[in-house]
């Protein structure tokens, strides 16, 4: 058995895999749960955007597969420019150079950038999903594992879910050198509806976070996952799936406005005919 943090205050023993899309092999046994520092390996799947132009990572993304990607279509130019980008992977901290915990870490070209044809930008942010098609495979190694996408997998307000990248700390704030990781809750369409306005949340998009505020993903972080842990009736082993992308929202961690996610099992038809295995 392995403990995960699920809500506040609340901790599940679970079968993790120990293999295969959406298992890890560095696992915290008790952890703080809300925006804390991860543990290297800890999120094998955590992608690092670098845009080469500005020298810097500016979003996050999901390794889906050998070569394949899911992150946010916002965080890339209309049309995309695939050389100014750089995926990192197996990373656990950013900047240059990579600390000796990202000695296992790699970097890999990127061969195309799809943006969903229907994502008409930040004014609307419906459609807010992109794919990067790596320029050569990608080998699965104790830091770098694939999130499962599995179309029979439905989440729900119970649902033990992370949000993770290295966005800033607050609103317009300072980024981290590690990474960050955060426990949260999977809210309503009705609250997370009532708490922006019916024409801006769509059923292409799901919230997570706290009314209370005080917890949620910020500036940087966008592209990056929303995992979710689900545990197979049969064989009672769980697996981390993807469950969102970081979207948008109203400032970070604002008491009543938790984040926006894009609602990626409304985009696994359209994954899988550009490619993504599932």
């Amino acid at each position: 058995m392995r403990r995960v943090c699920c809500v506040e205050e609340d901790i599940c023993d679970v079968h993790e895999a120990d293999s295969g899309c959406g298992s890890r092999v560095t696992i915290s046994e008790s952890r703080i749960v809300g925006g804390q520092d991860a543990l290297p390996g800890e999120w094998p799947w955590q992608a690092q955007l670098y845009y080469i132009p500005v020298g810097n990572e500016v979003c996050g993304g999901t390794l889906v597969g050998p070569r394949h990607v899911v992150s946010a279509a916002h965080c890339f130019d209309d049309p995309p420019y695939p050389d100014a980008w750089i995926v990192r992977l197996g990373r656990y901290t950013r900047g240059n150079p990579p600390s000796p915990a990202d000695d296992e870490s790699i970097e890999v070209g990127v061969q195309e950038i799809i943006r969903h044809n229907e994502f008409y930008g930040i004014q609307n942010n419906d459609n807010d999903i992109a794919l990067i098609i790596l320029d050569q495979d990608v080998s699965t190694t104790d830091f770098i594992n694939y999130a499962c996408l599995d179309d029979d997998v439905t989440f729900y307000e119970d649902s033990c879910c992370y949000i993770t990248g290295w966005g800033t700390l607050e609103f317009l704030g300072d980024q981290p050198n590690i990474l960050q990781e955060a426990v949260v809750s999977i809210l309503s369409n009705d609250t997370c509806i009532a708490s922006y306005w019916s024409p801006l949340v769509t059923e292409n998009m799901v919230c997570a976070g706290y009314l209370t505020g005080g917890i949620d993903s910020c500036q940087g972080d966008s592209g990056g996952p929303l995992v979710c842990i689900h545990t197979d009736a049969d064989t009672g082993i769980s697996r981390w799936h993807l469950a969102g992308i970081t979207s948008w929202g109203f400032g970070c961690a604002y008491p009543g406005y938790p984040g926006v996610y894009t609602r990626v099992s409304k985009y696994y038809g359209w994954l899988q005919d550009h490619g993504v295995p599932f």
